[in-house]
Protein backbone atom coordinates (compact mmCIF):
# COMPACT_ATOMS: atom_id res chain seq x y z
CA UNK A 1 0.00 0.00 0.00
CA UNK A 2 2.67 2.37 1.06
CA UNK A 3 4.49 1.37 -1.89
CA UNK A 4 2.14 1.73 -3.84
CA UNK A 5 0.71 5.48 -2.69
CA UNK A 6 4.78 6.60 -2.94
CA UNK A 7 5.22 5.09 -6.67
CA UNK A 8 1.85 7.30 -7.44
CA UNK A 9 3.39 10.40 -6.13
CA UNK A 10 6.62 10.30 -8.09
CA UNK A 11 4.63 9.64 -11.72
CA UNK A 12 2.20 12.55 -10.32
CA UNK A 13 5.62 14.40 -9.98
CA UNK A 14 7.44 13.68 -12.84
CA UNK A 15 4.65 13.84 -15.20
CA UNK A 16 3.30 17.48 -14.23
CA UNK A 17 6.80 19.29 -13.30
CA UNK A 18 8.98 17.29 -16.00
CA UNK A 19 6.07 16.42 -18.16
CA UNK A 20 7.09 12.74 -18.55
CA UNK A 21 6.97 11.09 -21.84
CA UNK A 22 7.36 7.55 -22.76
CA UNK A 23 7.88 4.89 -25.89
CA UNK A 24 7.81 1.73 -25.93
CA UNK A 25 6.35 0.25 -22.46
CA UNK A 26 5.65 -2.85 -24.70
CA UNK A 27 9.49 -4.25 -24.52
CA UNK A 28 9.18 -4.58 -20.83
CA UNK A 29 8.18 -8.31 -20.14
CA UNK A 30 5.10 -9.27 -18.95
CA UNK A 31 7.15 -11.67 -15.66
CA UNK A 32 10.26 -11.07 -14.98
CA UNK A 33 13.41 -11.66 -14.30
CA UNK A 34 14.70 -9.16 -16.56
CA UNK A 35 17.79 -6.80 -16.40
CA UNK A 36 16.68 -2.60 -17.13
CA UNK A 37 20.24 -0.85 -18.34
CA UNK A 38 19.29 2.95 -18.64
CA UNK A 39 21.58 5.70 -19.40
CA UNK A 40 23.12 7.92 -16.41
CA UNK A 41 22.85 11.56 -16.15
CA UNK A 42 21.06 12.62 -13.29
CA UNK A 43 19.63 11.52 -9.89
CA UNK A 44 16.32 11.55 -11.62
CA UNK A 45 16.89 8.47 -13.94
CA UNK A 46 15.84 6.31 -11.58
CA UNK A 47 12.56 7.91 -10.77
CA UNK A 48 11.76 8.81 -14.25
CA UNK A 49 12.43 4.86 -15.87
CA UNK A 50 10.05 3.47 -12.93
CA UNK A 51 7.80 5.84 -13.50
CA UNK A 52 7.05 5.25 -16.83
CA UNK A 53 6.75 1.40 -16.15
CA UNK A 54 3.65 -0.60 -15.44
CA UNK A 55 2.73 -0.28 -11.52
CA UNK A 56 2.78 -4.40 -11.75
CA UNK A 57 6.06 -4.61 -13.04
CA UNK A 58 7.90 -2.28 -10.60
CA UNK A 59 6.74 -4.79 -7.70
CA UNK A 60 9.27 -7.33 -8.71
CA UNK A 61 11.93 -4.59 -9.36
CA UNK A 62 14.90 -4.27 -7.29
CA UNK A 63 17.76 -1.70 -7.78
CA UNK A 64 20.96 -0.78 -6.95
CA UNK A 65 22.11 2.16 -4.90
CA UNK A 66 25.32 3.23 -3.13
CA UNK A 67 25.20 2.56 0.03
CA UNK A 68 26.27 6.47 1.78
CA UNK A 69 22.83 7.61 -0.04
CA UNK A 70 20.90 5.45 1.69
CA UNK A 71 22.51 5.99 5.46
CA UNK A 72 20.83 7.06 7.97
CA UNK A 73 16.75 6.42 9.32
CA UNK A 74 15.05 8.18 6.54
CA UNK A 75 17.75 6.53 3.63
CA UNK A 76 17.36 3.05 5.41
CA UNK A 77 13.83 2.95 5.29
CA UNK A 78 13.64 4.78 1.75
CA UNK A 79 15.84 2.22 0.63
CA UNK A 80 13.34 -0.67 2.15
CA UNK A 81 10.39 0.66 0.66
CA UNK A 82 11.65 1.51 -3.13
CA UNK A 83 13.13 -2.08 -2.93
CA UNK A 84 16.72 -0.64 -3.41
CA UNK A 85 20.13 -2.85 -2.55
CA UNK A 86 22.57 -0.22 -0.73
CA UNK A 87 26.13 -1.10 -1.52
CA UNK A 88 29.10 -0.61 -0.39
CA UNK A 89 31.47 1.90 -3.05
CA UNK A 90 34.70 0.43 -1.68
CA UNK A 91 33.40 -3.25 -2.36
CA UNK A 92 30.88 -2.18 -5.44
CA UNK A 93 31.72 -5.02 -8.31
CA UNK A 94 31.44 -8.17 -5.89
CA UNK A 95 28.89 -7.53 -3.81
CA UNK A 96 26.92 -5.99 -6.67
CA UNK A 97 27.20 -9.00 -8.44
CA UNK A 98 26.60 -11.33 -5.48
CA UNK A 99 23.18 -9.83 -4.74
CA UNK A 100 22.03 -8.88 -8.11
CA UNK A 101 22.34 -12.18 -8.82
CA UNK A 102 20.72 -13.24 -5.72
CA UNK A 103 17.62 -10.98 -6.70
CA UNK A 104 17.62 -12.26 -9.82
CA UNK A 105 17.78 -16.04 -9.53
CA UNK A 106 14.64 -15.19 -7.51
CA UNK A 107 12.82 -14.47 -9.69
CA UNK A 108 13.11 -10.52 -9.33
CA UNK A 109 13.92 -8.24 -11.85
CA UNK A 110 16.92 -5.78 -11.52
CA UNK A 111 17.88 -2.02 -12.57
CA UNK A 112 21.43 -1.53 -13.19
CA UNK A 113 23.07 1.81 -14.47
CA UNK A 114 25.55 -0.15 -16.88
CA UNK A 115 27.29 3.34 -17.06
CA UNK A 116 28.67 2.69 -13.53
CA UNK A 117 28.19 6.55 -12.54
CA UNK A 118 26.10 9.79 -13.61
CA UNK A 119 27.63 11.33 -17.04
CA UNK A 120 29.78 14.93 -16.92
CA UNK A 121 28.25 16.53 -20.03
CA UNK A 122 25.08 14.55 -20.63
CA UNK A 123 26.72 11.96 -23.44
CA UNK A 124 26.75 8.33 -23.21
CA UNK A 125 29.85 6.78 -20.98
CA UNK A 126 31.01 3.51 -21.63
CA UNK A 127 29.79 0.36 -20.17
CA UNK A 128 31.50 -1.61 -17.43
CA UNK A 129 31.39 -5.41 -17.60
CA UNK A 130 28.95 -6.30 -15.01
CA UNK A 131 25.96 -6.65 -16.54
CA UNK A 132 27.20 -8.44 -19.06
CA UNK A 133 28.40 -11.07 -16.77
CA UNK A 134 24.87 -11.72 -15.19
CA UNK A 135 23.03 -11.70 -18.32
CA UNK A 136 25.27 -14.05 -19.73
CA UNK A 137 25.69 -16.29 -16.48
CA UNK A 138 21.86 -16.29 -15.89
CA UNK A 139 20.78 -16.68 -19.45
CA UNK A 140 18.43 -13.17 -18.95
CA UNK A 141 17.34 -10.43 -21.18
CA UNK A 142 18.31 -7.17 -21.25
CA UNK A 143 16.16 -4.10 -21.86
CA UNK A 144 18.12 -1.08 -23.04
CA UNK A 145 17.11 2.33 -21.97
CA UNK A 146 17.08 5.66 -22.90
CA UNK A 147 16.52 8.34 -21.04
CA UNK A 148 16.23 12.18 -22.67
CA UNK A 149 16.19 15.40 -20.78
CA UNK A 150 16.91 14.08 -17.06
CA UNK A 151 20.74 16.18 -17.47
CA UNK A 152 19.04 19.13 -18.99
CA UNK A 153 16.82 19.12 -15.59
CA UNK A 154 19.26 18.12 -13.11
CA UNK A 155 23.07 17.86 -13.87
CA UNK A 156 25.68 16.82 -11.51
CA UNK A 157 26.85 20.07 -11.14
CA UNK A 158 22.72 21.59 -10.39
CA UNK A 159 21.81 21.43 -6.89
CA UNK A 160 18.12 22.14 -7.64
CA UNK A 161 16.30 20.91 -10.91
CA UNK A 162 15.29 22.91 -13.61
CA UNK A 163 11.97 21.51 -15.19
CA UNK A 164 12.74 20.25 -18.33
CA UNK A 165 10.80 17.75 -20.11
CA UNK A 166 12.11 13.97 -19.62
CA UNK A 167 11.42 11.15 -22.19
CA UNK A 168 12.35 7.24 -21.20
CA UNK A 169 12.42 5.10 -24.41
CA UNK A 170 12.29 1.29 -23.46
CA UNK A 171 14.07 -0.42 -26.21
CA UNK A 172 13.48 -4.32 -27.21
CA UNK A 173 15.06 -6.83 -25.09
CA UNK A 174 18.65 -8.24 -25.94
CA UNK A 175 19.11 -11.66 -24.93
CA UNK A 176 22.48 -13.41 -24.98
CA UNK A 177 21.21 -15.72 -27.75
CA UNK A 178 21.37 -12.30 -29.84
CA UNK A 179 24.98 -11.84 -29.95
CA UNK A 180 26.60 -12.57 -32.81
CA UNK A 181 29.83 -14.19 -30.85
CA UNK A 182 31.24 -14.28 -34.27
CA UNK A 183 32.04 -10.87 -34.31
CA UNK A 184 33.80 -10.52 -31.45
CA UNK A 185 36.65 -8.44 -31.75
CA UNK A 186 40.08 -9.73 -30.50
CA UNK A 187 41.12 -8.95 -27.01
CA UNK A 188 38.10 -8.50 -25.19
CA UNK A 189 35.99 -10.90 -23.66
CA UNK A 190 32.12 -12.29 -24.08
CA UNK A 191 31.23 -10.05 -21.30
CA UNK A 192 32.20 -6.61 -22.92
CA UNK A 193 31.71 -7.70 -26.11
CA UNK A 194 27.58 -8.08 -24.81
CA UNK A 195 27.78 -4.66 -23.32
CA UNK A 196 29.13 -2.74 -26.20
CA UNK A 197 26.51 -3.69 -28.07
CA UNK A 198 23.74 -3.07 -25.42
CA UNK A 199 25.44 0.04 -25.03
CA UNK A 200 24.87 0.71 -29.36
CA UNK A 201 21.50 -0.62 -28.51
CA UNK A 202 20.73 2.44 -26.04
CA UNK A 203 22.38 4.92 -28.27
CA UNK A 204 19.91 4.24 -31.23
CA UNK A 205 16.84 4.84 -28.78
CA UNK A 206 18.31 8.06 -28.39
CA UNK A 207 17.61 8.84 -32.76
Amino acid sequence: MIISMGLTLVKSILKIFFRLKTGGVENIPGKGPYIIAPNHASYLDAFAVVSGMPSESFRDLYLLGIQKYFAGRFGKAFARLANVIPIDQEMYLNKALQMSSYVLRNGRSLLVFPEGGRSFDGQLMEFKKGVGILSLELNLPVIPVYIKGSFEALPRTAAWPRFREIKVFYGKPFHPSGMDISKKPAGIDSYQFFVNELRDRVKRLKD
